[in-house]
């Protein structure tokens, strides 16, 4: 008689927030894959806390002590969008129950060995901190390329001197422009729920600028340290691929992306290097992200071109992704978030208009959803009878979206 293959699932245990019995757990090393038997031979001392119960289910801390070394939980414990079970079957009458398990990874407790170097011991006696000897560095650099650098590089610093802010100037204009201003003349509105959602979407934005290239602004979106590897990147990209012929090779290759390599032939023309190379390539960064397929999405941000830099690949992942380091996913809505950001980058790119083509050659978007995303960021979406395409534009009047409105279907 051949035996059944199916699997009778009699009961299913849940772990409840306010269950007082103790779940099993699913260890796991940060650092390498568990052994059952040699953690079973080695009897090791396992200590666990409920730390809260605010959640749907309870929180626990566990401490795990080996004859070598100690661990704890880490703080990548959780998955937010997984639930595991251990199924337990009877042979005699063939059942199965089933019964809930919390998945827990361990890091290991070391502490690091005292610094020998002794520049960063004369810091530490000096009071610096990191943030200071940041700052020194910074400046050192810019004086070495001011004084030994390229032209390229001596004008983005140049450029930047320029357009920088004074900050009692600032906060005396605001005064004068302000004037009086009574508490009881403030009224706070509080935002709806579809408004923090599409919020959610998009970088901050100064809705109050009067132009509107100055809606959406770089330090918006990427730090001047984020700022200054990517000038150096395109640097280095640009002595490789120099030529529209080199760049559009390199688009055939998958290495750049089709928007990347549109705005990388305008940018090589140019003698000077300003902060829209950063910006073409945090575009060009975000539209290979978004196509990435799930096992190059494991791999995390090492699958990512080698000529983009490192902070910049790992923002993308950080800020668009979820998961643990090795199963890292792509929500629907963090893929909406990424292609609000491919809009806005390609706005400010191309001077607060671009063409909808230009995006769906890069990224797969359907119509209807282009269409919301476009009203999320804020711009218009026109359409050109004349040359029969679509465009997208960013004006001063930005445009809004309900994201509770759901259009009826068309009889």
């Amino acid at each position: 008689m051949e035996k059944s293959k199916r699997v009778h699932i009699t009961d299913i245990s849940h772990l409840e927030a306010d269950s007082t019995k103790l779940p099993p757990f699913l260890i796991h090393f940060k650092h390498a894959k568990a052994n059952p038997q040699g953690m079973i031979e080695s009897k090791p001392e396992v200590k666990v806390d409920l730390v809260s119960r605010a959640r749907q289910k309870p929180d626990f801390k566990m401490e795990l002590k080996t004859s070598n070394l100690a661990y704890e939980t880490s703080e990548d414990r959780k998955e937010e969008y997984f639930d595991y079970y251990i199924a337990i079957r009877d042979k005699a009458t063939g059942k199965t129950r089933l019964v809930e398990a919390l998945n827990m990874v361990l890091k290991p407790k070391v502490t690091p060995p005292a610094s020998k170097n002794p520049v960063l011991l004369a810091a530490a006696e000096a009071g610096e901190t990191d943030a200071d000897s940041k700052e020194a560095k910074t400046e050192t650099n810019k004086l070495l390329i001011k004084k030994f650098g390229q032209k390229k590089g001596q004008n983005y610093y140049a450029n930047k001197e320029k357009l920088a802010v004074d900050e009692n100037d600032t906060q005396e204009r605001v005064k004068m422009a302000v004037g009086e201003v009574d508490e009881q003349d403030i009224v706070t509105v509080k935002p709806e729920a579809g408004d923090s959602m599409a919020a959610s979407l998009i970088p901050p934005r100064d809705e109050t600028a009067q132009k509107p290239s100055d809606i959406y602004r770089v330090e918006h979106l990427l730090t001047e340290r984020e700022v200054e590897d990517c000038v150096a990147a395109f640097e280095k990209l640009k002595e490789t691929y120099n030529t529209p012929e080199l760049i559009d090779e390199g688009v055939k290759n998958k290495l750049i992306q089709p928007i990347g390599g549109y705005f990388l032939k305008q940018l090589i023309s140019k003698e000077s290097v300003d902060t829209s190379c950063a910006l073409v390539l945090y575009l060009d960064t975000l539209v290979k992200f978004i196509r990435l397929k799930p096992f190059d999405l494991a791999k995390g941000f090492k699958c990512l071109p080698d000529h983009l830099p490192v902070s910049l690949k790992r923002k993308v992942f950080d800020n668009f992704s979820s998961g643990l380091p090795q199963r890292k996913i792509i929500t629907p809505e963090l893929k909406d978030k990424a292609i609000c950001h491919v809009i806005i980058l390609s706005l400010m790119i191309n001077g607060c208009k671009t063409d909808v083509k230009l995006l769906t050659e890069s990224i797969r978007v359907e119509p209807r959803n282009m269409k919301k995303l476009v009203a999320i960021t804020g711009a218009h979406l026109e359409s050109d009878p004349e040359l029969g395409q679509q465009r997208i534009i960013l004006r001063k009047n930005l445009a809004s979206f309900d994201l509770s409105y759901i259009s009826r279907k068309r009889k």
